[in-house]
């Protein structure tokens, strides 16, 4: 069970939009590209700016985005389905190589979206 309007109002120091090079560049592309993902992002109260961490593949040129998601689910990892795009959410506790540094006071989730080519 997702609470989006939680999620949407969570802020702290982890959900400042980072101003490396990498993630500015990640931010003002993705909407821009992947409107799809952005509405999609959306239902779980999540927007790309306010990710808890980017990264970026060099060799294979995708990005993984991680957002905390105010919530709870029955499993420790899943995967979301999707057409177009890789999702997994993971509860904190899982032992997924996560990204488990927020300030999200539990219950919470990491959504992950996997390989995305800009």
């Amino acid at each position: 069970m997702i609470d989006r309007e939680a999620t949407r109002s969570y802020k702290d120091l982890y959900t400042e939009p980072c101003p490396c090079d990498t993630c500015t560049y990640f931010y003002h592309t993705v909407e821009k590209k992947h409107l799809e993902l952005i509405e999609w992002l959306d239902t779980f109260g999540c927007h790309p700016s306010r990710a808890i961490e980017v990264m970026f593949d060099e060799e294979e040129k995708v990005y993984d985005v991680f957002f905390s998601v105010k919530g709870t689910q029955d499993v420790l990892d899943r995967v979301i389905e999707h057409p177009k795009y890789m999702f997994t959410m993971h509860r904190p506790e899982s032992s997924q190589a996560i990204y488990t540094n927020t300030g999200m006071e539990a219950p919470y989730l990491i959504l992950i979206v996997h390989h995305l080519k800009l």
